[in-house]
């Protein structure tokens, strides 16, 4: 949690003496963003934090006063994400920080009662933790409304896109690469682009000498991933950016690729591991249903009434379709006798949802009620159908437009800073 910088002269020496008769000294500021602050003690709670994870992995981290100017850096562009979502009246709720914990707890294979437990023996506070969560949805947020909206992506781009990688014989292939970037301005002046592009090339010697590459990343990286090690997780081809996809379809496990030269800077790739995707089978039912909708004449209670005299007329050997062509509401399905077709899990409304799973094909439901009245349902039939191209181009898009947005990412948060006040008040 962040602090206000306006605080009373008063109030300011009344801590002051507090502090001091207490031999207790004042938690310091170490940056300024508007009108926000963070403390060396919010610093240091996240750098411990690092620590437990990357002691895990058994990855060194670099010296003290590196890892505490990397991990400011990521925390104020964090805050200008932040500040400017609370600007925009973003918010996220308690429910959307719970969907997000219970993704997490289950990736572990625990539940979310025993999260903060599992938290625990890792040395993680769960309430920080809840926090960080709740931060990354804001900023996922601000990123969506200000970055992501701005990036379209046509037919022919996905078109284009499924073309190229079929003759590549990728279209299923994810990567786990490991980056590192070295900042350079495209419009920068000479004597800071030679610079850069030195330091990269010296990164490059010491990785083709054996270094680790996730401690260079940690220790140098000016990428919003340099705190995880250069770790960009599992994406495929178009969600990388451009000049990345180009050198992982060629590179082997474990190869490096570098320095590449972008606007942004100069970069190191490093292909930890590549996997094929499987076929796309999605869960198919065809149903049936007969919706009585209460009306000023036509009370709730006497819907689902006569839905259990009707469900019974079937069970006692009257045709379904026969009776939905008669009695059924729905005008986009009763003339087809109440078919509703083939449809995908989460194609209907909660409740009816809930009902079809509930069935074996051939049976009813007893009457249930969503927003659109009452329906009695039968299961007809289910099957696995291929989606694995209309999956393919669905995710095309998206990775499309997520790599567009890559691409903008590093442009767009030092935008936000040039749009902030920032002081930084870290020293040795």
């Amino acid at each position: 949690m962040k602090h206000q910088i306006i605080i009373g002269t008063a109030l300011l020496l009344a801590l002051a003496v507090t502090s001091l008769a207490a031999n207790t000294p004042l938690d310091r500021i170490v940056a300024v963003v508007d009108d926000e602050v963070i403390l060396d003690s919010e610093l240091q709670e996240r750098i411990e934090s690092l620590r437990v994870r990357m002691g895990d992995q058994g990855t060194q981290l670099p010296p003290e006063q590196d890892l505490r100017q990397q991990m400011l850096e990521q925390m104020i562009n964090e805050e200008v994400q932040l500040q400017r979502a609370r600007r925009a009246g973003l918010r996220v709720s308690d429910d959307e920080v719970n969907q997000a914990l219970a993704r997490i707890a289950s990736q572990n294979d625990v539940t979310l009662a025993q999260l903060p437990d599992m938290l625990a023996s890792e040395g993680i506070e769960y309430g920080s933790f809840r926090e960080e969560i709740r931060r990354e949805l804001i900023q996922q947020q601000v990123q969506q409304r200000m970055l992501f909206r701005e990036v379209t992506v046509s037919e022919r781009e996905v078109q284009e896109f499924l073309a190229e990688a079929e003759a590549q014989g990728d279209l299923d292939a994810e990567y786990q690469v490991f980056h590192i970037m070295i900042a350079a301005d495209s419009e920068g002046d000479a004597e800071e682009t030679r610079q850069a592009r030195e330091r990269a090339q010296d990164i490059r010697r010491q990785l083709d000498d054996g270094a680790d590459f996730a401690e260079l990343a940690i220790a140098h990286s000016d990428s919003r991933t340099a705190l995880e090690g250069g770790d960009m997780g599992w994406r495929s081809g178009p969600e990388l950016p451009s000049v990345f996809a180009e050198q992982v379809v060629d590179m082997g496990e474990g190869d490096i690729a570098g320095p590449l030269r972008t606007s942004s800077g100069y970069h190191l790739i490093k292909l930890n591991e590549a996997r094929r995707g499987d076929a796309v089978m999605v869960p198919e039912r065809r149903a049936r249903h007969i919706l009585l909708s209460p009306s000023e004449v036509r009370l709730p209670e006497a819907a689902r009434l006569k839905l259990v005299e009707l469900r019974q007329r079937i069970e006692d050997g009257e045709d379904f379709a026969d009776l939905a062509r008669e009695y059924s509401e729905d005008p986009g399905s009763s003339a087809r006798g109440g078919n509703l077709g083939w449809q995908s899990r989460g194609s209907f409304a909660p409740t009816f949802e809930q009902a079809l799973d509930g069935l074996q094909p051939g049976e009813i439901s007893e009457p249930i009620e969503t927003r659109f009245g009452w329906h009695i349902v039968e299961l007809m039939e289910t099957r696995e159908q291929d989606r694995t191209l209309d999956a393919r181009r669905n995710q095309a898009q998206q990775m499309i437009r997520a790599r567009k947005a890559e691409e903008r990412m590093d442009t767009w948060l030092q935008q936000l800073r040039d749009e902030s006040y920032i002081e930084i008040r870290l020293d040795g």
